[in-house]
């Protein structure tokens, strides 16, 4: 009864304590740990995010140092790669030299290169900010479970149970009252017996009665009793939320789609997510248990601990002031960075000059920026003069939602940046939808048969022989809801109503005039892409990401139907954009794994200069010896039909931990006219994207380039990066070992720990060597000074970005050096 009451007398403390202004202070220190945390997208709609999205307003280089400091992660490769490098050639005096100057990094009276390569030499293992359970780990013996393992462990195995669908830990009235996170958790741990086994606590599971029921109450209640000054607060927020990194940003992904849906800007929620306090809370309960746990039990333990712990904390202002081993980080970053520039320049300058368009243009082909596009497209272009290549956003400019017709799943096919603004159906005859119903039936049917567990043995036991021959083709439960049927029609719906013949003409005007055609071909093909994999839980990360994880075909398609629509095409030159008579807009779709091209659509084209299928399967040859060349030097010299062996084969192989290298290495964004680098082998590592300024006046094409693909470039390149210079938090691991959560949530590399989120280690690693150098995105854009100031001032996710080094903005004039802009000035980026 004396604990009860004590108990009681503690949770009406609390509660007198929140109406406090210090406790309104710990709140806010709270709001902002819980702001700095980006979203991860689910399996299925694979897309990447720059984890450190949310630190845009500050340096880099300083959220680098401070992030290292509190979390134990690194925003640049470890000392041994920029080492290699420079031993190759890689990295030259000069750029280091170049790049301390830049950075203003002090090098004391010597010579900048031998300085900083002595600096990095002598860089040892850095320290960083412990939680209590960590040091508790220090001193308690070693054949004792880790106090910090499995409280990630359970945190991560209840959150798996609490945000899938069905949420089975919960009994049915718990269900119905639909618990908070943190209500829930403590529900939960409260009837928990196996942490106090696990541990080996056995008077654990009683400290859960005394946590308060909310998460507020809880983390002043952690605020109080651990004595945390208010300079510490957020940082010992942020803290445990990197512990549980993964989860943090699946409760991020959340609350970017309830304030995304609300059509808010998309740049930053900017709004705390009320879910994500409360797993803060589950993680700030726990270093409270430890801490009253050894306190309790284990008095000497806890004065170990606690004089380790209070005295890192002490000592962590001084320690992040100490910037001498993260200067050298960066300026070696840099000094990588401006080597690249340099070479890219060399090239860029001597193409603009010898500018060459083919006489007459037979056949244009747009495709995905993706740096996968880069490889083909120019392959494609060496066919003949008279083909032309464009780029463009994946999903070519339409914001659709694709929904099968008779099923009630809907796909987002739209960059993560956008909401769906519309909606598409197949339009299918009454014979064609019972068909599609009953198979869907079956599916379903054989699906639920299957995952029932007494069921499953029996299943496998009837219908093993006839199954067995399509299991080892991979075709088992397929998802047949996500295969696109070939239809040529499509319905196309805006909130409820179909679109009239005005505003698929609007849509068509804003795409063809963001594409900046100067002419039409009698052909034009609109070449979405995908990938071919088995056995792939990260499959849709080799899709088009602007097409939020899937394939670019419904969009290809959707587009196409739009561009030859006769009502369409009348309507267009009243808005003065002619398109011949005899153009006529041909889905396709790329597929990245083998560089095959598959028109969508029946075609009989008749008097074209060579055969269409003697094209495509000409560039895909050329595409394939190239990529294995820089991926697979040994297997280039084989014919080139078993190296089309060799990569159809991968793609079916459920074995095949590498079907292929996705946008390994990508390093820059080129906005500008085509011509001026059709004749620049890139190395496959540029996203490009058509621009004409002179055909974008009002600057509202650059704008959306720059607001838009721009976003989405520095997104991918920055989870690359991430993937390799912090794999074990920004990576998901080893792709052999994962398995899936919660249906489609993410994947856990063997059967617990945090979420992982990233790229698995085989995206980015053959085996002996990093295939991804990591450094941030340069933009190179051809347009004038003035249009490219005048977007940035408008912008302030933009300014962010320039201004705190998170990505380099180069401007490009034919025959001029390429000028660098940041913070409003404009300089000769490489100086001879």
């Amino acid at each position: 009864m004396i604990r009860v009451n004590a108990i009681r007398r503690r949770k009406r403390m609390l509660t007198d304590n929140a109406e406090h202004k210090d406790g309104e202070v710990e709140l806010a220190a709270i709001s902002n740990a819980c702001r700095r945390i980006a979203p991860t997208w689910p399996l299925d709609q694979s897309i990447a995010v720059n984890p450190w999205w949310e630190f845009r307003d500050q340096g880099y280089g300083e959220t680098a140092q401070h992030l290292q400091h509190i979390a134990a992660v690194d925003g640049f490769a470890a000392p041994e790669f920029y080492l290699d490098a420079y031993s190759r050639g890689e990295i030259s005096d000069w750029a280091i030299a170049r790049a301390a100057e830049r950075l203003q990094a002090a090098s004391g009276n010597t010579d900048p290169a031998p300085f900083f390569l002595q600096s990095l030499k002598n860089q040892g293992k850095r320290d960083h900010l412990a939680l209590f359970s960590g040091q508790v780990d220090k001193f308690r013996d070693n054949h004792y479970m880790r106090w910090q393992e499995e409280i990630v462990h359970q945190i991560s195995q209840f959150c798996a149970a609490h945000f899938q669908s069905l949420r089975p830990m919960l009994g049915k009235s718990s269900a119905r009252e639909k618990k908070s996170l943190y209500a829930h958790w403590l529900e939960v741990s409260r009837v928990d017996y196996g942490l106090s086994i696990v541990l080996s606590a056995p008077k654990l599971r009683p400290l859960f009665r005394e946590l308060p029921d909310s998460a507020d109450a809880l983390i002043q209640f952690v605020v109080a009793e651990l004595n945390l000054s208010p300079d510490d607060v957020e940082d010992f927020a942020l803290a445990c939320l990197y512990d549980v990194h993964g989860w943090a940003s699946w409760v991020a992904y959340r609350q970017w789609q309830t304030h995304t849906a609300t059509g808010d800007d998309y740049y930053s929620a900017d709004v705390e997510s009320a879910e994500m306090r409360e797993l803060l809370a589950i993680r700030m309960a726990w270093e409270w248990l430890v801490f009253t746990y050894v306190k309790r039990y284990d008095n000497g333990l806890c004065a170990l601990a606690s004089e380790a712990w209070r005295k890192q904390w002490r000592q962590r202002k001084g320690k992040e002031n100490d910037t001498e081993t993260v200067r050298a980080e960066e300026v070696w970053g840099l000094a990588l960075e401006l080597e690249y520039q340099k070479r890219l320049e060399q090239k860029l300058p001597k193409v603009a000059t010898e500018k060459q368009e083919p006489t007459k243009t037979w056949m244009q082909a747009v495709f995905c920026i993706d740096v996968r596009s880069e490889v083909i497209r120019r392959a494609l272009e060496q066919q003949h003069d008279g083909i032309e290549t464009k780029g463009f956003a994946g999903f070519f400019g339409v914001p659709l939602a694709y929904q099968p017709k008779g099923s009630a799943l809907v796909r987002s096919q739209t960059p993560g940046l956008l909401s769906p603004a519309l909606r598409v159906e197949e339009w299918l005859t009454q014979q064609e939808l019972h068909a599609r119903l009953t198979r869907l039936n079956n599916k379903a049917r054989l699906q639920t048969w299957s995952s029932a567990a007494p069921a499953a043995f029996s299943m496998v036991e009837s219908m093993g022989l006839i199954y067995g021959p399509k299991l080892l083709k991979g075709e088992v439960l397929s998802n047949s809801v996500n295969d696109l049927s070939h239809v040529q029609n499509w319905q196309i719906i805006a909130e409820s109503d179909e679109l009239d013949v005005q505003a698929l003409t609007d849509v068509a005007e804003a795409v063809l005039q963001a594409m900046s055609f100067k002419n039409f071909a009698p052909l034009v093909l609109l070449v979405g892409h995908g990938s071919e994999s088995r056995n792939n839980l990260q499959a849709s990360a080799l899709d088009c990401g602007a097409c939020c994880g899937q394939t670019g075909e419904v969009n290809s398609r959707v587009l196409a139907q739009i561009l030859n629509h006769p009502k369409v095409r009348a309507e267009l030159p009243k808005r003065g954009i002619d398109i011949p008579e005899e153009t006529r807009f041909v889905p396709a779709l790329h597929n990245t794994t083998t560089d095959d091209i598959r028109l969508l659509d029946t075609l009989k084209l008749q008097d074209l200069p060579m055969p269409l299928e003697d094209v495509l399967a000409g560039a895909r040859s050329i595409a394939q010896r190239e990529r294995l060349t820089r991926f697979e030097p040994a297997k280039a010299a084989l014919p080139q039909k078993e190296q089309d062996g060799l990569l159809r084969k991968r793609g079916r192989d459920w074995s095949q931990q590498r079907p292929e290298w996705g946008l390994v290495n990508n390093a820059a964004f080129i906005i500008a006219p085509r011509s001026w680098t059709r004749h620049v082998n890139l190395e496959g590592r540029s996203f490009l994207h058509d621009y004409c300024e002179a055909k974008d006046p009002d600057k509202k094409v650059l704008t959306l380039l720059m607001t838009a693909p721009m976003i989405v470039t520095h997104w991918i390149n920055m989870q690359y990066n991430m993937s390799v210079c912090e794999p074990l938090k920004f990576g998901s691991g080893n792709k052999v070992l994962h398995n899936a959560v919660g249906g489609s949530i993410g994947v856990f590399e063997g059967n617990g720990g945090d979420l992982r989120i990233g790229l698995a280690r085989q995206s980015v690693f053959d085996g002996e060597k990093w295939l991804h150098t990591p450094q941030r995105l340069t933009v190179v854009i051809a347009a004038e000074q003035d249009s490219i100031a005048d977007v940035v001032a408008e912008h302030k996710v933009l300014q962010q970005l320039i201004d705190n080094d998170w990505l380099h903005i180069l401007q490009w004039q034919i025959g001029q050096p390429l000028m660098r802009f940041y913070k409003g000035e404009w300089q000769q980026n490489i100086e001879n």
